[in-house]
């Protein structure tokens, strides 16, 4: 738990990581992944989630899921899990990235799947599909 505590490291775009995620904020992120290197707090790529507190950015989709709902629905899906990542870029001091939970199943295609969050077409990869 000491690690929570440090800042967050930034990932380099085009680089790859990986490590368990130990915490959760929101649908979107940031997903706290604990790696070799230090702490990573991911925001995922294309998609869209209503915040923790309920509210809803105006320039970014969001759903319409209950923010504990997909709160503990992420969890479900990701917390404790190894994620393998590779960081496409930054926003507000987090690590922008597609990831991808052990099965092989991106965790992006995952959250938007359960419901918790909603494919954000301005950030979504090109090339990219979710089965």
């Amino acid at each position: 738990m000491i690690a929570l505590a440090l800042a967050a490291i930034i990932v380099p775009a085009g680089q790859t990581f990986a490590g368990p995620v130990v915490r959760i904020h929101d649908a979107d992120g940031p997903y706290t992944v604990a790696t070799a290197q230090g702490v990573v707090k991911v925001r995922l790529q294309g998609v869209g989630a209503i915040e923790a507190d309920g509210t809803c950015k105006t320039n970014q989709p969001c759903g319409d899921r209950d923010p504990g709902v997909a709160l503990r629905t992420v969890q479900r899906i990701a917390l404790g899990k190894r994620l393998t990542c590779v960081a496409t870029g930054r926003s507000y001091g987090r690590t922008v990235a597609w990831c991808e939970l052990p099965s092989g199943e991106p965790l992006s295609c995952a959250v938007i799947a359960s419901g918790a969050g909603v494919r954000w077409d301005r950030y979504w990869p090109r090339g990219r599909r979710c089965i």
